[in-house]
């Protein structure tokens, strides 16, 4: 796919810090993300062998909905959101990944195409990490307990984020939404 490809062997500096994705900074981000943290050193190196990093703007699309799902991509630095759009235009976010969280990891297990668009919300950068790659991380049991845990935890955010959308009047959603923010960083209320 030319556009995940493009930009991937280019270093950038952007207001004032630097993102270089050489083999030892993937491995790096790979040991520190959500879903890789903790899996054998061999596993580590052969996947930041495999991967790559793609730099992207304000906007620009890591994929689209229903693009073909042979990769995943792990957030390195910024912000990705996942969108899905009514008939009308309307745009649905329907979650996001930071630094360290991986977004469109369903790829990995199977799924055929990506059932959201990823949009990079700001400047940011992303580790490409293909399907034909990672078949022999689905024997590693750790890596399998550590997918269904987050996939657990996404499905249990959608649960929340439906109900909210469809039961909750706007004042309540903003409220639900404050309170999550404050506990997401780590503020709580009370």
């Amino acid at each position: 796919m030319e556009l995940a490809t493009r930009h991937a062997s280019r270093t950038v500096v952007r207001s004032g810090r630097s993102t270089v994705l050489d083999a030892e900074g993937r491995r790096a981000l790979l040991a520190r993300s959500e879903l890789f943290a903790g899996l054998p050193a061999p596993v580590l190196d052969d996947l930041a062998e495999r991967s790559h990093g793609r730099y992207l703007d304000s906007g620009e699309l890591v994929f689209r909905n229903n693009d073909p799902a042979d990769f995943a991509a792990l957030v390195a630095e910024g912000a990705v959101y996942a969108i899905l759009y009514g008939p009308d235009g309307r745009e649905l976010i329907v979650d996001m990944a930071g630094s360290g969280q991986a977004i469109g990891e369903a790829a990995l297990l199977g799924a055929s195409v990506h059932h959201f668009t990823a949009v990079a919300v700001g400047m940011a950068t992303v580790l490409l990490l293909r399907r034909v790659h990672l078949a022999r991380l689905l024997t590693e049991p750790q890596f399998l307990n550590r997918v269904l845990l987050l996939l657990a935890a996404r499905v249990s955010r959608t649960a929340k984020a439906l109900e909210t959308m469809c039961l909750y009047s706007l004042e309540s959603r903003l409220a639900r939404y404050l309170l999550d923010a404050a506990e997401r960083d780590g503020r709580g209320v009370g």
